[in-house]
């Protein structure tokens, strides 16, 4: 990808849902969900615990899925992070709680 297309998408790119990702599948739920809300529907439909073999992250705007700490610099960069309290968590992670 040529260095201007990849800053202009540094710079549009933006958080829109929580997702899931394991066995070559992506789930996703759109805002205000949370990785909990995909879990507990993934039980409801297959009547089994999902287990450690998913990755949580995120899609972004352009449909890609990106992880916790990749989420983070995208929705920082996007200026989408709420300066809200809440529990601390490991520093440059995203959890949808930064975000909605």
């Amino acid at each position: 990808m040529n260095k201007q297309l990849n800053v202009l998408m540094k710079r549009t790119e933006r958080i829109i849902s929580v997702a899931l990702e394991g066995y070559g599948l992506i789930y996703s739920l759109p805002a205000p969900q949370r990785h909990h809300h995909i879990i507990h529907a993934l039980y409801k439909l297959t009547g089994k615990s999902i287990g450690g073999d998913y990755q949580q992250g995120f899609i972004t705007n352009i449909g890609r899925f990106v992880n916790r700490t990749e989420g983070y610099e995208i929705a920082k960069d996007a200026e989408q992070l709420l300066d809200l309290p809440h529990v601390p968590h490991t520093p440059g992670t995203l959890y949808s709680e930064d975000l909605w």
